[in-house]
């Protein structure tokens, strides 16, 4: 991944209305994910994920933290942890107080199949199983068995939809 979550802080701030249809969030794409060289104690793997749109010709980005909550299943890791350079206006065009605009990263993240992007990109990217400095390696392998990347068994994507892991 070549942009990092905390690069988006330093683009340019960009206002938007979040209108209740949304229709500037289809324009979100996928631009990276990466995972941390370490599981959690549990066996759990973390990273990050970055989406970006382009708004009035200005770069859009959204960055977040994921783990996993059991094979094949991420979580947001913290929903008040979005970082993004957005600045999300009212109909007066007047900015949204804190928890509101947090409220709408959050509409946007659960808007898109990331998810679905961290799991495909987690899946031709075998480097993400391995067990890195600081990270407890028997853990790891106690739970390779079992992990969705390394059993070879459907797994159930959000959307419903089984693939075979690779």
């Amino acid at each position: 991944m070549k942009i990092q979550s905390w690069m988006i802080k330093s683009w340019p701030r960009l206002g938007w209305y979040l209108s209740p249809q949304q229709e500037l969030v289809n324009t979100f794409k996928h631009l990276g994910t990466n995972c941390r060289d370490h599981a959690t104690p549990e066996g759990r793997l973390q990273g990050e994920t970055v989406w970006m749109a382009e708004i009035l010709g200005q770069p859009a980005g959204l960055a977040w933290e994921w783990t996993e909550h059991r094979p094949g299943v991420m979580l947001l890791a913290d929903p008040n942890s979005i970082v993004c350079n957005l600045r999300f206006l009212d109909l007066q065009r007047n900015p949204l107080s804190p928890s509101a605009a947090l409220v709408a990263m959050n509409q946007i993240v659960h808007s898109l199949p990331w998810q679905t992007a961290v799991c495909d990109w987690l899946l031709t990217a075998p480097s993400a199983l391995t067990a890195g400095p600081g990270a407890a390696a028997s853990t790891r392998a106690s739970h390779s068995a079992n992990n969705w990347l390394t059993a070879g068994r459907p797994v159930l994507y959000p959307q419903g939809l089984e693939r075979a892991a690779a």
